[in-house]
């Protein structure tokens, strides 16, 4: 049995305002975590992402993970800035 796709590409004009866009999404920069001091390359837009979802702190993959992990063996609603105070709290007592 064979199959056939058949697509309809539609050629659509690029605007000034996509073109600025694709420019801030794909620039790469090097940046520090706030959390352990290693360095990593990423885009503005993501940094902004994590920073926001991390209360202004710039964390790896790692702590986020951790940090989800706090929350989710707390017995009991917390919230993320609870979570890494005690993250940290483990990190100093080991």
């Amino acid at each position: 049995m064979s199959t056939t796709v058949m697509s309809d590409a539609v050629m659509m004009p690029v605007t000034e305002s996509q073109t600025e866009t694709t420019n801030l999404t794909t620039e790469v920069e090097f940046a520090e975590y706030d959390c352990c001091g290693l360095t990593d390359e990423c885009t503005p837009a993501y940094m902004d992402r994590i920073r926001e979802r991390y209360k202004g702190k710039w964390i790896c993959g790692l702590r986020g993970e951790a940090v989800k992990e706090e929350i989710m063996r707390s017995g009991r609603l917390i919230c993320i800035e609870e979570a890494m105070t005690r993250h940290m709290m483990f990190r100093r007592a080991s």
